[in-house]
């Protein structure tokens, strides 16, 4: 799995997902916040988390 295919799996546009070393799922709020939702250290890991949140399609 490819970070790509996982972001293509999430329902909220907002939720953008990035990677150095961690793999991370950020919240981008349309004041232009950002909120930390998931990290892990595979993207099954994080797959699983957002699936858990309800975020996955």
């Amino acid at each position: 799995m490819t970070l790509e295919s996982l972001q293509a799996k999430i329902a909220d546009s907002r939720i953008v997902l990035s990677e150095n070393r961690t793999y991370f799922a950020t919240v981008l709020e349309e004041n232009g916040d950002e909120h930390e939702l998931a990290r892990a250290t595979t993207i099954e890991d994080l797959e699983q988390q957002l699936s858990d949140f309800g975020f996955i399609k």
